[in-house]
């Protein structure tokens, strides 16, 4: 019993067909070995195809079916599932099975098709004779009928294809055996052993659906094949052995095998073991249900008490069961063809099917026609027991007993052959030589020793077979000398093994010898004129020889009934005589074993391929013919001369294979052949079979070889039909394997096809050189595609232009679009008009169908660059304030359409441009600057301000600074002019000068105080403002303010009293440093008028003075006023 843990296996794939449907295909993860697995639900068919597959195995280890035919009955043995249940398993074989051969399955070759098998079932099966070189089937059929299975469909029968020495064979099996001791018990199912149990009955449907065996009806001979197998079978299985064998069966099988075990429930490590008595006695209802099964199925009562694992259980079965069985092989002795009604329509189905085909079993010899001397020879002998000296033994035809006697001798012969009861341990050297005394390489007469003479050749050698026996030959004519070299081997090996085969067939063929020789004898007697009447005394010596050969011809057959057979080869020998040589020993051989070989392959039906080995090594030849010269060998009397001749004769028939071999043109070997049919004529019959494969290999060479010339003829077609580099190579290999005459009138087609292999080659290159293209599509690769194509003759280039023309589109359209992608590149790095124009130009240039690919960036380009012209204009500061606020407003609107990353880019600039825009209208608007003011002028005085950081906050001083400078004319040319930087002090002053201005200039209002009054004001706000912008001291800025104002202010009286007024300011300028130093100046104070009563103007700067504050010059970044300037 075999583990499924322990196989290590896994499932591979899932079982198809049959009724069977859990299991599936398995392997063996460590050893690769594959499975089958399948696990029957009934547990009653479990065990009857697990029995009869053990009974199988057991009938093959006993040597009872050979090796041979043994891979014929694929059947399971039993293998213990992870779940504690039983299942089959048995090795995967490769087969096809028989339905998928003859034609009897569905027509999606799932299964085989019952109906067509009850309908027309023995037709399809007759078309098992167009097969030859097969085997199996009558030993797989016998063996399926003696175990009751009746289910050979050509769905359980199987073929599979062997090689044997190099021969393609086919090997008929079985592989389920689950059908089998069905109605086993039924006294009907053996009388009835063809049709079954089952299938008995004139009306009964199973007759017609299930009886299989009928199916082979249209194969003559197989069913009488059968009965000889039974009764070779028989003969060698005498009951107690079958009782054995069954017996041994059952008890392979595991003790628990019928129990009832729950899924997923392995057994148990510590559970009782499966043959102990605990787990015998155990009582299991579905055991006994199966049991109870079993023998009604099988009519068989003994399964009823049967106990797996009990060995007295299992022999009361086991008998039962063998005396069933050997009844079964007895029926079968007598088995025949079945009559049938059907044989013309099977004829009209298979017209293939030759009218005299036979199914081919091993050979036995046939009995012929029965008549008074042609009796088999023990039966012969048997009726010389009531011979009395009153007969007469003139009557008997003693070349007819002569005749009998050599098919005796023969029968034994081939006996020991077949099923190697010589018992030779398979080598190639038989089992005399070992006891040979010496081995002597020369002949004695006429034959020397070779150790491989097989044993059955000298069983007939030794046993001085007759030819015949005539009024010339009144002693018989010897079909050859005995060899009497073997004499000193054969008795030692006698002296050693008296109870061997070849001994008890030799004492009863010595003994049948005796009778033939007595019986010559008393015909003398009886037949001379003058001989004396015949008496009981002249019987003696007969009925001696009579008794004794009865008696050793029992014990010979008794003997082979008990004898176990072994492998055997004998069917692959190519020689009816020796086992087999190699080369070295064939070389090693001396010349009178080399001319013995001959001389015995010669006394074949039909020699072997052994005789033409010898014939054809000239040095082996030469050895023969030395030997055959000499008197130990002409004076043989197989007539040696003859053989001789006939040696001479098929030498030089393979002399002249030999010659057609070598013959290098097709002429020469067709006169050769010529000659071989010739010379086959003059061989005898024997030697004409082995001569004919040689002739038949010199027409299928001469077929080949015209074959060859047609094979060339048709490549030479396809180069011209399609010049290529494939089909000039294919004919350059056809032309080098055509003989030289033939070669030599191709030679010029060969040469007009291979002038074109350099434009061929060219070709290729081409092809290579488009493959590669289509591969990369790179510039370069089109390049040497390009050279590749201009290399090619006119009618290549034509050919191949379409393909160019598209890589040329292709490569056109690349160059055109990497240009495109190039000049997008070299613009997106420097925005330029000449980048955009060479940009647009490669957008241009594009293919219609690639433009919309690249219309999205192309346009963003274009957009781009008229935003970029416009803005590398407004950002040159050479245009005007009126350009600039033409382009500001265009930039804007583009800005606006440019994608995110322009804009990301250009976003800083964005917010200054807005901003510049903005001071420029306002500058423009209050008159600032004119239109044609550059920025050129503007964008510094803007810089000073409002890039300032000093000047950067939320102060309103510091805003309203920043508003005033952009709409006072005069403030903004003092600020553009003035080196200084500006700050928050400064800035105060300014606005402080230009409140001073600004309410001054209000109060001439509709003029009343005249033009100058403005001019005046106009002319010290200038100087003032240049004043406080300059990098003079702080006091020096006041003493240039107390001028300008004493200048501009006291020549008139209206303006006198601006200077008490500007020294109300100027005590609020540089922080009240000159509050202190004013009293000092012209008498009482330098910036008050010199009248007594100060002005309203005087008033209100004397409000702005900080009295308390002194400061220095060093401390002049104060702001000139006490407080910072309100604005109100």
């Amino acid at each position: 019993m075999l583990d499924f843990n322990q196989l290590n296996l896994e499932k591979i794939g899932e079982k198809t067909g049959g009724k069977n449907k859990v299991g599936g295909f398995y392997r063996n993860t460590e050893t690769g070995e594959e499975y089958f697995i399948k696990q029957p639900d009934d547990k009653a068919e479990l065990l009857t195809e697990l029995l009869a597959g053990l009974i199988l195995q057991e009938f093959i280890k006993r040597g009872l079916v050979d090796k041979l035919h043994a891979s014929s009955l694929i059947c399971a043995d039993v293998v213990q599932m992870p779940d504690g249940s039983y299942a089959l398993i048995q090795p995967k074989v490769d087969f096809e099975l028989l339905y998928k051969i003859i034609n009897t399955g569905y027509r999606d070759g799932s299964d085989r098709d019952p109906k067509i098998e009850a309908t027309d079932g023995p037709a399809y099966y007759m078309s098992l004779l167009n097969t030859s070189n097969s085997f199996g089937l009558s030993t797989t059929l016998m063996l399926s009928m003696l175990l009751g299975d009746y289910s050979v469909h050509s769905g359980n029968m199987v073929r599979m294809t062997k090689n044997i020495d190099g021969q393609v064979c086919y090997q008929y099996g079985k592989i389920d055996w689950g059908a089998a001791f069905r109605n086993y018990g039924k006294k009907e199912n053996t009388d009835f052993i063809i049709y079954g149990y089952e299938s008995i009955g004139a009306f009964n449907l199973k007759g017609i659906t299930k009886a299989y065996f009928l199916n082979y009806r249209y194969n003559p001979g197989l069913f009488e094949t059968m009965a000889e197998r039974a009764r070779q079978l028989n003969a060698r299985l005498p009951p107690e052995l079958l009782i054995d064998i069954i017996h041994t069966a059952l008890n392979e099988m595991p003790a628990d095998l019928l129990k009832t075990k729950k899924p997923g429930q392995p057994v148990s490590n510590d559970s009782p073991a499966i043959d102990s008595p605990i787990q015998q006695e155990l009582p299991d209802s579905g055991e006994q249900k199966t049991l109870a099964t079993l023998a009604k199925d099988t009519s068989i009562n003994s399964f009823k008490t049967l106990r797996l694992g009990d060995k007295e259980s299992t022999r009361e079965l086991a008998q039962e069961m063998a005396a069933i069985m050997g009844g079964r092989l007895d029926k079968m002795e007598t088995l025949k063809t079945p009559e049938d009604t059907y044989k013309d329509k099977a004829r009209k189905l298979f017209l293939t099917a030759p009218d005299n085909s036979m199914h081919t079993s091993i050979y036995f010899p046939q009995k012929p026609d029965p008549s008074v001397w042609e009796e088999p020879f023990p039966i012969l002998v048997k009726e010389f027991i009531k011979w009395t000296c009153k007969d007469e033994f003139g009557q008997i035809n003693i070349s007819a007993i002569v005749h009998q006697l050599n098919n005796y001798i023969d029968f034994w012969a081939q006996q020991g052959e077949l099923f190697n009861l010589w018992g030779n341990k398979g080598q190639n050297q038989n089992i005399f030589t070992p006891f040979a005394p010496e081995i002597k390489t020369e002949a004695l007469r006429g034959h020397a020793f070779l150790p491989q003479y097989r044993e059955a050749t000298l069983l007939r050698r030794m046993a001085y077979s007759y030819l015949h026996v005539d009024e010339a030959h009144p002693l018989g004519v010897f079909i050859t000398h005995r060899i009497a070299l073997y004499e000193g081997a054969i008795e030692g090996y006698v002296k050693t093994h008296q109870n061997s085969y070849w001994v008890l067939c030799q004492n009863a063929i010595t003994e049948a010898q005796s009778i033939v020789n007595a019986l010559q004898v008393l015909q003398k007697l009886q037949s001379s004129p003058d001989a004396p009447s015949l008496n009981e005394e002249h019987l003696k010596e007969f009925k001696e020889a009579v008794s004794k050969f009865l008696y050793h011809n029992k014990k010979l057959e008794e003997s082979f009934q008990q004898l176990v057979p072994q492998k055997t080869d004998s069917e692959k020998y190519s020689s009816e005589f020796f086992y087999p040589f190699n080369e070295d020993e064939l070389k090693a051989l001396s010349e009178d074993q080399l001319a013995t070989i001959c001389l015995e392959e010669l006394n074949a039906r039909k020699v072997s391929s052994l005789l033409t080995r010898i014939a054809s090594n000239d040095e082996l030849y030469l050895k023969v013919q030395a030997a055959l010269s000499k008197d130990v060998f002409t004076k043989r009397v197989d007539f040696p001369a003859g053989k001789t001749a006939e040696l001479a004769k098929f030498y030089l028939f393979i002399n002249i294979y030999k010659q057609f071999n070598v013959a290098e043109t097709y002429l020469q070997k067709q006169e050769e052949r010529l000659r071989m049919a010739e010379q086959l004529k003059k061989l005898d019959n024997n030697l004409q079979e082995e001569a004919q494969s040689l002739l038949q290999e010199a027409d299928d060479r001469l077929l080949a070889l015209h074959q060859l010339e047609v094979d060339y003829e048709q490549a030479l077609e396809a180069f011209q039909s399609d010049i290529s580099l494939s089909t000039l190579e294919l004919l350059k290999s056809h032309y080098e394997m055509l003989p030289s005459d033939v070669k030599k009138s191709k030679e010029q087609s060969l040469e007009i096809a291979e002038k074109s292999l350099e434009q061929l080659q060219l070709e290729t290159a081409y092809l290579l050189s488009l493959e590669k293209y289509e591969q990369t599509s790179t510039s370069e690769h089109f390049e040497l595609l390009k050279t590749q194509y201009e290399r090619l003759k006119e009618p290549q280039q034509v050919r191949h232009q379409a393909s160019y023309q598209r890589a040329l589109e292709k490569n056109d359209t690349q160059i055109r679009i990497a240009d495109y992608q190039r000049k997008l590149s070299e613009f997106d790095q420097n925005n330029t008009l000449t980048n955009l124009s060479a940009l647009d130009a490669a957008f241009q240039a594009l293919p219609a169908e690639h433009k919309p690919f690249f219309q999205n960036n192309y346009d963003k380009a274009v957009k781009f660059m008229n935003f970029k012209e416009l803005y590398d204009e407004i950002s040159g500061d050479e245009v005007s304030v009126q350009r600039f606020l033409e382009i500001s407003d265009q930039l804007l609107k583009k800005y606006a359409s440019m994608d995110n990353e322009k804009k990301e880019l250009y976003q800083g600039e964005y917010e200054t441009l807005l901003e510049k825009a903005k001071h420029y209208q306002i500058l423009l608007a209050k008159q600032v600057v004119s239109e044609e003011t550059s920025v050129k002028e503007i964008n510094p005085v803007l810089k000073k301000v409002f890039s300032n950081t000093a000047l950067e906050g939320s102060q309103i001083e510091l805003k309203l600074f920043k508003q005033q400078l952009l709409t006072d004319k005069q403030l903004w040319n003092a600020v553009k002019t003035s080196t200084v930087t500006l700050n928050p002090e400064i800035v105060t002053d300014l606005l402080t000068l230009k409140k001073f201005h600004d309410e001054r200039v209000l109060k001439n209002h509709k003029n009343k105080y005249g033009n100058e009054y403005t001019d005046s004001l106009h002319r010290f706000y200038a100087q003032t403002l240049e004043t406080r912008l300059s990098n003079r001291p702080i006091n020096e800025q006041a003493e240039a303010m107390k001028k300008a104002a004493k200048k501009e202010f006291q020549p008139r009286h209206s303006t006198r009293r601006f200077i008490a007024d500007l020294a109300m300011v100027l005590t609020t300028f540089f922080g009240g440093v000159f509050v202190g130093l004013g009293r000092k100046i012209s008498g009482r104070s330098y910036f008050f008028s010199s009248a007594e009563v100060k002005t309203t103007r005087e008033q209100d700067f004397d409000s702005l003075l900080n009295k308390e504050q002194k400061k220095t010059d060093e401390e002049s970044a104060e702001t000139l006023f006490k407080r910072p300037f309100s604005g109100e």
